[in-house]
């Protein structure tokens, strides 16, 4: 993760993927999504700058991205 959750300026987190034989990619998300489970949603808002995560991503209908799951310190490859 890059930016970390800011209740200051609620909104979205940045995280950057690491995945083997693919190109790094950033991608942001809003961590209120109404589909992001209340577990999910805590352990995010709680997450730190330079932590490392698992995130499995999902779409709603309105093809928006949310986190369906979260694993902390698990690693991406």
């Amino acid at each position: 993760m890059t930016e970390p959750y800011d209740p200051d300026w609620p909104g979205m987190i940045t995280v950057v993927t690491v995945s083997a034989w693919r190109e790094d990619e950033t991608i942001s998300f809003d961590p209120h999504h109404p589909q992001t489970p209340d577990d999910v949603r805590e352990k995010l808002i709680e997450m730190d700058g330079n932590d490392e995560v698992t995130l499995t991503f999902a779409y709603d209908e309105d093809h928006d991205i949310f986190v369906e799951d979260f694993e902390l310190g698990a690693s991406a490859y």
